[in-house]
């Protein structure tokens, strides 16, 4: 037992990187391109201390659960499709 915390796997990305890589899939369906500001965490101060680099490990989840999960790629690419089937 236990609370997991899970996403997709594959390669860490930033939050950017993933707005980026959601508006590039979905761009077909919007009237004109969409262009994300990178900008530095430190731009966003918080009261909470938060590390530079974390990243959510889901090999517990694999192992306790016995599967792998599918990428955060695959997961966003049918997001997509679902979103596409609901447009329609």
């Amino acid at each position: 037992s236990g609370i997991y915390h899970v996403s997709g796997s594959g390669k860490p990305i930033s939050w950017a990187s993933f707005a980026t890589a959601i508006f590039a899939r979905a761009y077909p369906y919007f009237e004109s391109p969409v262009h994300i500001n990178r900008v530095e965490s430190k731009e966003f101060p918080t009261i909470a201390l938060r590390p530079k680099y974390s990243v959510l490990d889901v090999k517990s989840f694999e192992l306790m659960f016995d599967m792998i999960l599918p990428t955060w790629e695959e997961g966003l690419d049918k997001a997509i499709d679902e979103w596409k089937i609901k447009d329609i």
